[in-house]
C-alpha cells in the first residue's frame, strides 16, 4: 500500500513539473511553432518562385554535395551572427568542437576506464558549442528585433539624403550604428552588394543578411533593399510604413512586461521558500527531515532534481524573458 502511495505521489510530482515547464516555456513553444510554420508553409510555391526568378545559386558548378553546401552555409550564418574573430571560419569552429570532444573523451576515459562511458559525454561536448551558439543566436535575434528599429530610423533620412541610393544609404547607416551584431550584418551586406555580378548573388547576400539577424523585420527590410538595388524602385514609403508598424508593436509589448516578470518569478520563487518549508517540516513533522532529504539516496536525488529543474527553469526564463518584436 505504501509503495503504491509513494508511486502515485512521484507521478503527481513529475506531472506537475512537466506541466509547469510547459506553461513556463509556452512563449518559446509558440515561437518555435511560428518559426516552423513560416519556414515550411508554402515551400513548394517558394521553390517554384526561386526557379522562375533565378534564385537558385550555382550549385551545379560545385563538386560538393548540396547538403554539404547547405550545412556550411548554415554554420557560416550562425558563426557570423554570434561571433567575431577567427572562430567565424567554419573549419576553425569544427576543429575547436572536435578538440573539446577529444579532451572530454580522454577525461572521462581516464576516470571510468570504459570507452562506452566516455563516448556519450564526448558526443555531447562535440555538439555543445553549436547548441550554445544556437541559443545565443536566438537571444541576439531578440535584441536585433528591437535594435533594427533604430537602424531603420537612421536609414530612412540617409536614404532621402542620398536621393534613393540604397547602397550609399546603407553605408551612411553603418557609420552611425554602434558596434554589435546588427552593424556587422549591415557591413557584410554592403560588402556583398557593392560587387555583386548577378541578381542571384545579390539575393544570396540578402538571404544571408536575414539569416544573420534572425528576425522577420529583416525579411521585410531585405525585400525593400532588393527592390531598391535590383529594380531601382523608390522604397521610402515602404520603409516609413514598416518603421511605424515596428513602433506600434514595440509599444504593445511594453504592456506585457509585468506578465513576463511574473512568469520568471514562478521559476525561482518556490525554491527560495524551500528552506522555510524544510524548517517547518523539522518543527512540525519530524526532526529527521534533514536526514531524509540529504542522508538518504532517494531524498538526495529529489533534492538534485529540484535544483536542476529550478536552475534550468530560471535560465530558460531569462533567455525567453524578452520576446521577439516580430510580426
Amino acid at each position: 500500500m505504501l509503495e503504491a502511495v509513494d508511486a502515485l505521489i512521484r507521478l503527481i510530482l513529475i506531472a506537475c513539473a512537466v506541466v509547469g515547464s510547459v506553461m513556463l516555456c509556452q512563449g518559446a513553444w509558440a515561437g518555435v511553432y511560428h518559426h516552423v510554420r513560416r519556414t515550411y508553409y508554402g515551400i513548394n510555391q517558394r521553390r517554384l518562385f526561386r526557379v522562375s526568378q533565378g534564385f537558385t545559386t550555382r550549385q551545379g558548378q560545385t563538386e560538393q554535395p548540396i547538403w554539404l553546401v547547405q550545412i556550411q552555409t548554415h554554420l557560416e550564418n550562425v558563426l557570423q551572427a554570434t561571433l567575431k574573430g577567427k572562430l567565424q571560419v567554419v573549419s576553425n569552429f569544427v576543429l575547436f568542437s572536435f578538440v573539446v570532444a577529444g579532451v572530454t573523451f580522454v577525461m572521462f576515459f581516464v576516470l571510468s576506464h570504459r570507452v562506452e562511458y566516455a563516448l556519450l559525454p564526448a558526443l555531447l561536448a562535440l555538439f555543445a558549442p553549436y547548441l550554445y551558439l544556437l541559443v545565443r543566436r536566438y537571444h541576439l535575434g531578440i535584441n536585433n528585433s528591437y535594435e533594427i528599429v533604430e537602424s531603420i530610423n537612421i536609414l530612412i533620412p540617409a536614404y532621402r539624403r542620398h536621393h534613393g541610393s540604397m547602397i550609399h544609404a546603407l553605408m551612411s547607416t553603418i557609420e552611425q550604428l554602434p558596434d554589435g551584431p546588427i552593424r556587422r550584418a549591415y557591413g557584410r551586406l554592403v560588402d556583398r552588394l557593392s560587387d555583386y555580378e548577378t541578381s542571384s548573388d545579390a539575393r544570396e547576400a540578402l538571404r544571408r543578411f536575414v539569416a544573420q539577424l534572425g528576425t522577420t523585420w529583416a525579411i521585410q527590410l531585405a525585400n525593400d533593399i532588393e527592390h531598391a538595388v535590383l529594380d531601382g524602385v523608390n522604397v521610402e514609403h515602404s520603409l516609413v510604413a514598416m518603421h511605424t508598424e515596428m513602433q506600434l508593436i514595440q509599444d504593445a509589448l511594453k504592456d506585457q512586461k509585468l506578465d513576463r516578470a511574473d512568469s520568471l518569478l514562478v521559476a525561482v520563487v518556490p525554491f527560495f521558500f524551500w528552506p522555510a518549508l524544510m524548517e517547518f517540516f523539522y518543527l512540525k513533522l519530524s526532526h529527521h527531515i534533514y536526514y531524509y532529504q540529504f542522508g538518504t539516496p532517494t531524498g538526495f536525488r529529489w533534492f538534485l532534481f529540484t535544483v536542476v529543474c529550478t536552475v534550468g527553469s530560471f535560465i530558460i526564463g531569462l533567455i525567453f524573458y524578452k520576446p521577439k518584436q516580430d510580426v
